[in-house]
Parts: structure tokens; C-alpha cells; sequence
């Protein structure tokens, strides 16, 4: 998911999340999720505040930023159902 031209992240597994400041020529690992599966989705509001879908056990796990990407949160949704994707629409 990229905010702009040079600011990306990239989900993989094992709560493992990267970022690029440049456009996606470098990609250097954030803070790692206490998740052991891989994302879903990932989306940002700005370039601050932030939410991924995490493939948890038995159920999705959501999981938030509120400074662009450096810490994460994990968010107890309780059982989600079959959650697959996050997004956010404007008004």
C-alpha cells in the first residue's frame, strides 16, 4: 500500500511488515506484529493513522497505527467472521 509517490509498506508473514521511503527501491522492516501469519490488507487514512488485516488463528485480527507505520496495536474484533479486506471511504 503506498501513501504517496515514495512512502509504501509491504505485508508479509509472520506479523512482518516493510516500508520504503523511496519509491520501492529500498524496503526496510517496522516494528513485527505478535502475529505469526501474514496480512491481508493493509490501508492507510493519512499518512499517520493506518489499519491491517491480520490472518490470525481462527479469526482475523485487526490491527492499527497512529504514526504512520512505526508501532503497531492489535485491536480484539472477537470472532469477525471471514474478513478479508480493510479500506476507508470517504463521505
Amino acid at each position: 500500500f503506498f501513501l504517496n509517490e515514495n512512502i509504501g509498506f509491504f505485508g508479509g508473514t509472520q506479523g512482518r511488515l516493510k516500508i520504503t521511503k523511496d519509491g520501492g527501491k529500498t524496503w526496510s522492516p517496522t516494528i513485527q506484529l505478535n502475529v505469526s501469519n501474514e496480512f491481508l490488507s493493509l490501508c492507510f487514512l493519512d499518512s499517520l493513522n493506518g489499519v491491517a488485516l491480520v490472518k490470525g488463528e481462527s479469526y482475523p485480527r485487526v490491527a492499527e497505527t497512529k504514526n504512520g507505520g512505526l508501532s503497531w496495536s492489535l485491536i480484539e474484533l472477537g470472532e469477525s467472521g471471514d474478513l478479508k479486506h480493510l479500506y476507508f471511504e470517504a463521505p
